[in-house]
């Protein structure tokens, strides 16, 4: 595929990545817009390139960012959580 300019990236796929952010453990996890919107003009708007782009950028970086859910406690309290990389080093999923 051949890369695109940032201003020509697909502004639904972009916010399709922008909330997969939301879903804990996905690779979108811990990116900013720019970051999404680079990865997906360097895939020329192919959104699975793209998250090949983001894993080999976190591999490069040492591991996946997790940002966990918050959650209640048995009295309502609303915790936050903090996120955290989980090293990619020995560990292998594969997505093809």
């Amino acid at each position: 595929r051949r890369a695109v300019a940032l201003e020509a990236v697909d502004k639904e796929k972009l916010n399709n990545f922008r909330l997969r952010r939301n879903t804990y453990g996905d690779i979108c996890q811990g990116f900013s817009d720019d970051e999404l919107r680079a990865a997906l003009a360097k895939a020329g708007n192919h959104a699975p390139s793209a998250v090949l782009c983001l894993r080999k950028k976190r591999q490069e970086q040492g591991g996946q960012v997790l940002l966990p859910p918050a959650f209640l406690d048995d009295r309502g309290k609303v915790h936050l959580t903090s996120e955290f990389r989980m090293p990619t080093a020995g560990r292998r999923t594969n997505w093809l």
